[in-house]
């Protein structure tokens, strides 16, 4: 359609639609909670990623995503490693996080 993510967002809030299944994992109700996750390691180089990518102490959702392509790992990988890690993932890229 030729129009920008946060154009859909803003057409989405706009009809009232709830964004759900996140790739990152925001926004399910079966995501992984920092107890769910306690077993579970952060690949070093994920972490790593995560921690270069941090703006003000948070991941923007659009550097989440350019990490897990650069990296070759799936987003809800990276959201598990950011909730983990005890990081808020920021701006949104439909503008869900305003």
């Amino acid at each position: 359609l030729k129009v920008t993510t946060q154009d859909i967002g803003y057409a989405a809030d706009s009809l009232g639609v709830r964004v759900t299944n996140c790739q990152l994992g925001c926004f399910k109700f079966d995501k992984a909670l920092h107890e769910d996750l306690a077993g579970k390691t952060v690949r070093p180089n994920v972490a790593s990623g995560i921690e270069k990518s941090l703006v003000g102490g948070r991941l923007p959702c659009p550097a989440a995503h350019e990490l897990g392509r650069e990296l070759k790992v799936s987003l809800k990988e990276i959201g598990d490693a950011a909730t983990r890690m005890k990081i808020k993932i920021i701006d949104c890229q439909l503008n869900c996080f305003v």
